[in-house]
């Protein structure tokens, strides 16, 4: 299977989201539908006339009922039953071609996504691309019903005002620019609420991927004592998703008030226009009866095509969002955020020191991880090592107020703590073992809070330089650009680089660079305790070499404790390190921490 985002022997497959393009089958469909449209226009012309002919018929025999009387009333109702009936097939053929044409598209689709190697769904996200087989696809299948729909319905239209010229030029012209007015002020109310029903589509989808990241990366924020930052962000997403539905529901409640005035005022027409010609005799006493009934007609002919026009500008903007996604272009680099992180002076309360003693977790009645004295101070890092399964990352869990362990003693600069209340005092930033990128920027994974520092800030902190994030946000200017040659032309691909788009779930980074971007916003909150599970993770042995070597100097004024279970070829000198080792024949998976 092919890895890269275009492959070749994909391209026919979706080919037909560049353009609708229908199969043999599907335009044989689309000219029966056609035909059926045309047939019902020239069923228009039969029945206006039999509709002439029936009150002129009525008119010359007054006293009594005459045979032509009785055979356009029944050449009249078999019109009107084949009308009855041309509608129905109508329906029906065009339906069948729309679902015909969602499945070809729906098929194009799979074997694309297939045949990609999942590029799009990790560009996009897993719920987004089943949402592109349902919402999106579903209209631009109604795309081809409203296509056909409109030019059937012009086809009846024609064929009223046409029918109406040729019998009274007045009346005719009068009933096109009825037409006229009705489309020059429905069209515009039907467009607008397309593009508000686009905008809200967008903002249901802002809210949509802010809700799962932010319900993956759960963990984190609440640890770091963040959820009322989150809930902030939430209501401002929220907001513009339920201003954006208001301007959609006024645009369409103004299209529905004119959809259903405008039959009360033709008819009220079409009596003034039988009082000011009713006297004339001649052709008009045959055109008043038939306008009376064809207006009412005409009106809903009308109102059928403006609702197709507004599923057809619908239709093209889930086509514009599929040609986008499939066509896996580069996203534009969206406007600067704000960002926040802190250089504030640390009270002089914040911890020093930290000791834990008999802590125990337990977990359906085993125990999981069980430490008997740990201690980390400000001096130097506190690293925790042992192997997988030893209960290192409970243990960290539990630090970060995730987990109220069974048994334990917290004590911070010799006064004790209650297990969680280290996430109250805001003294904690953690690192879960498996981080959680979140849609958007470089620039919004780094800094959660809108509030604050600009970006120039960020770029020459100490913490971006010494850990290889600013290197890293060179190269992914650079991505976007050409190499960088001068000091200026670095920090310009540097600011490029917040701008970077990671993708849904940072699918456009490597598993180290997602890492190392985790990483530095843990860092970057400068909290007085950094707690960081199994931190060096798809890391090269260059980078963590140089994490280490930041984590050892005296750039992190805190508590730093670091889980992992395996620190092979680095200069482990100057940190505190303590290991957990099972005891032999131990069961209950109880470790004990040392000290070498």
């Amino acid at each position: 299977m092919p890895q890269d985002g275009n492959p070749e022997d994909s391209s026919s497959s979706i080919r037909a989201f560049g353009r609708p393009i229908l199969g043999p089958d599907h335009r044989v469909a689309a000219c029966a539908v056609l035909a059926t449209g045309l047939v019902g226009a020239c069923l228009v012309v039969v029945s206006n006339s039999l509709i002439a002919e029936l009150f002129a018929t009525v008119r010359a025999s007054s006293n009594e009922v005459s045979k032509s009387t009785l055979y356009a009333c029944l050449a009249l109702s078999i019109v009107v039953s084949a009308q009855a009936v041309q509608a129905m097939g109508y329906e029906q053929l065009s339906s069948k071609l729309a679902i015909g044409y969602r499945d070809a598209q729906e098929k194009a689709l799979l074997l694309y996504m297939l045949r990609s190697g999942g590029v799009v769904r990790n560009r996009v996200g897993t719920s987004q691309a089943v949402s592109l087989l349902t919402v999106d696809l579903g209209r631009t299948m109604s795309g081809v019903v409203s296509i056909l729909g409109v030019a059937s319905g012009l086809l009846s239209l024609a064929a009223y005002i046409a029918w109406f010229l040729f019998q009274s030029i007045p009346v005719g012209v009068g009933m096109l620019l009825v037409v006229v007015f009705f489309y020059s002020v429905n069209i515009p109310l039907a467009r607008r609420t397309a593009r508000n029903d686009s905008i809200v589509m967008a903002a249901a989808d802002k809210v949509r991927y802010f809700t799962e990241d932010h319900l993956m990366a759960a963990e984190e924020i609440y640890a770091c004592h963040e959820e009322r930052i989150s809930a902030r962000m939430s209501d401002h997403l929220i907001a513009d998703r339920r201003i954006a539905y208001a301007r959609f529901s006024q645009s369409l409640s103004w299209q529905v008030a004119l959809n259903l005035v405008t039959p009360s005022i033709g008819i009220m027409l079409g009596f003034v226009t039988a009082m000011l010609l009713g006297t004339d005799g001649g052709s008009v006493a045959t055109v008043v009866p038939v306008l009376l009934w064809a207006l009412p007609n005409m009106l809903g002919h009308m109102i059928h095509v403006s609702s197709n026009i507004q599923s057809l500008s619908s239709a093209l903007v889930s086509l514009n969002r599929l040609q986008s996604m499939f066509g896996l272009e580069a996203l534009k680099a969206g406007r600067a955020e704000s960002c926040r992180y802190s250089h504030a002076p640390r009270h002089a309360s914040e911890p020093t020191r930290l000791l834990v003693n008999g802590f125990r977790a337990v977990r359906d009645g085993i125990a999981i991880s069980a430490i008997d004295s740990f201690e980390a101070t400000a001096s130097k890092p506190t690293v925790l090592m042992g192997p997988r399964g030893s209960g290192k990352s409970t243990f960290m869990r539990a630090l970060a107020g995730l987990e109220q362990p069974a048994n334990g003693r917290v004590v911070v600069n010799g006064f004790d703590e209650m297990w969680g209340n280290l996430r109250e005092q805001d003294w904690i930033s953690y690192l879960p073992q498996h981080p959680s990128l979140f849609s958007g920027t470089v620039l919004a994974n780094l800094c959660l809070d809108e509030n604050a520092a600009s970006t120039e800030q960020l770029l020459g902190d100490q913490i971006t330089h010494l850990t290889g994030l600013y290197d890293l946000l060179v190269e992914l200017g650079i991505r976007q650009g050409r190499a960088a040659e001068t000091e200026a032309l670095e920090m310009s691909h540097a600011m490029l680089g917040l701008q970077f788009d990671v993708g849904r779930y940072g699918s456009n980074l490597s598993g180290g660079e997602r890492q190392l971007l985790a990483l530095g916003r843990c860092l970057l909150r400068r909290r007085p305790i950094t707690i960081l599970d199994e931190p060096l993770n798809h890391l090269d042995l260059a980078t963590r070499a140089r994490i280490l070597s930041f984590f050892t100097s005296s750039n992190i004024n805190g508590i730093l404790i670091v889980s992992t279970h395996t620190m092979d070829g680095l200069d482990l000198s100057g940190v505190n390190l303590q290991k957990l080792s099972p005891p032999h024949g131990e069961r209950s998976r109880r470790y004990k921490v040392s000290c070498p």
